[in-house]
């Protein structure tokens, strides 16, 4: 979770509600498959359409090609045997770098409302924060001195944090399906 940044997981939401291309990528093969996994699951109660392959190998590698939308994760290495590769249908999720990459037609198709995009950007950062606030301990004796934080894993509060960004989603799915949000 920590490895997703509030845009990452917003335009990641936006592309999947939109039925766009979405590929996870880094360099790290244990983030990959619960990256994909957390971000299907930003868009329940609806139900993923696209193509999932959460982990590609060599062999599966042309599912990147498809005509289709889809939510796919490959390591970076294996990327590099697709040079020729066309990203410019394909929203790029780069966990390594903290980034993601919209294809530049973005602004001309379909998205959601700015005003929407914006409140969940800011509703997202403000769960993340709070966690860190919990998180971040401040030793006692020369540690205030040197400058150094200790920071506590708690998997406990990674799992709460979460599920309280998938409860907000859900909640704003539950609205769009409404008619909410126009």
């Amino acid at each position: 979770m920590n490895c997703l940044k509030p845009e990452m997981i917003v335009y990641s939401w936006e592309s999947l509600i939109l039925e766009r291309k979405v590929l996870v990528t880094s360099s790290t093969q244990s983030l990959i498959a619960p990256c994909c996994e957390f971000l299907r699951r930003l868009i329940l109660p609806l139900i993923l359409v696209q193509a999932y392959v959460p982990v590609t190998s060599v062999g599966t590698m042309n599912v990147i090609e498809a005509p289709f939308p889809y939510l796919v994760g490959v390591h970076s290495d294996l990327l590099g045997l697709m040079p020729w590769l066309d990203y410019s249908d394909i929203v790029v999720v780069d966990i390594d770098s903290g980034s993601i990459t919209v294809p530049s037609g973005r602004d001309s198709g379909a998205h959601a409302p700015k005003s929407l995009v914006n409140k969940l950007k800011k509703d997202v950062s403000t769960i993340i924060m709070k966690k860190l606030d919990t998180l971040v301990r401040r030793p006692t004796n020369l540690a205030p001195y040197l400058g150094m934080y200790h920071v506590v894993f708690n998997e406990e509060s990674e799992v709460k944090e979460g599920n309280l960004i998938l409860k907000l989603f859900m909640k704003t799915n539950m609205h769009l399906m409404s008619g909410k949000y126009r």
